[in-house]
């Protein structure tokens, strides 16, 4: 690194820290800063575990702004750092703008057939289907690519049934979804287990009740925790940035439905 460095001259040295280390990023951030003039930041991998809190300390260590943020390493998994938000999902709290502007790019509120299943506490994978299909253009991450192809794999009986996560345990059907949408089993598993707890929530709750912010009266500790990382790990990274955690996934379904009930 120290020769290339050497010869190149680069104007601006970037350093890019994987935030999934937690807080061994100090050490690597200050031992990259011995060897070169750091000019930079980017922090990836925030959509697992980490919520960050590691990798601000070693930003810290180098004396160098973060430029960006993301989910991976390619530019399409990556965003503009914003402090304020970042530090709200550090703490539990929603960036409530932006995750307002984003949600308005989706035009839910004109969706009737939404509202009404949402209040009767339905919530199919076909309804999920429709709300990502608003969110799906030549912008969208690979993440949310990969998720949409796993439902359009699905036949309708699947996408549609009220006790969809129990039909789709069965495993000939998640392997023919996974060979179907070119991913694997367990990404298929994944996207079940995420919307089986989901599901489950809306039809305990009702759609009223989630907006109030009961769902942890439903959950015990380790369930809550469990969907957190599943969130993580599926969601839209770009809407899930804005969020934190179940607290902000609560503010995002107010917003969003507030004008349809």
């Amino acid at each position: 690194m120290l020769q290339v460095s050497n010869a190149v001259k680069p104007d601006n040295v970037i350093f890019v820290m994987d935030a999934s280390i937690g807080q061994a990023c100090e050490a690597q951030a200050k031992a990259f800063k011995q060897k070169v003039d750091i000019c930079s930041v980017i922090i990836t991998k925030l959509d697992g575990h980490a919520k960050g809190g590691g990798a601000l300390s070693a930003v810290a260590s180098t004396k160098s702004p973060i430029v960006f943020i993301g989910t991976g390493e390619k530019i399409d998994e990556f965003e503009p750092f914003k402090a304020k938000p970042f530090i709200g999902k550090l703490l539990g709290h929603g960036d409530m703008p932006g995750l307002i502007e984003k949600l308005k790019e989706l035009e839910l509120n004109d969706n009737q057939e939404l509202a009404e299943n949402l209040k009767h506490g339905k919530f199919t994978l076909l309804i999920g289907q429709k709300i990502l299909e608003k969110g799906v253009d030549k912008d969208a991450t690979t993440r949310l690519r990969k998720i949409m192809a796993i439902m359009d794999s699905m036949n309708n009986n699947e996408l549609d049934h009220e006790d969809g996560a129990k039909l789709l345990k069965q495993p000939g059907r998640i392997r023919r979804i996974a060979r179907g949408s070119a991913v694997r089993e367990t990404d298929v598993q994944d996207l079940i287990s995420l919307y089986s707890k989901f599901s489950t929530m809306v039809k305990k709750s009702g759609i009223q009740r989630l907006l109030r912010g009961d769902i942890a009266k439903n959950l015990n500790p380790m369930q809550m925790s469990q969907l957190n990382h599943q969130m993580a790990r599926m969601a839209n990274p770009q809407i899930l940035n804005s969020m934190g955690g179940m607290k902000g996934l609560q503010n995002m379904m107010k917003d969003m439905c507030s004008k349809m009930i």
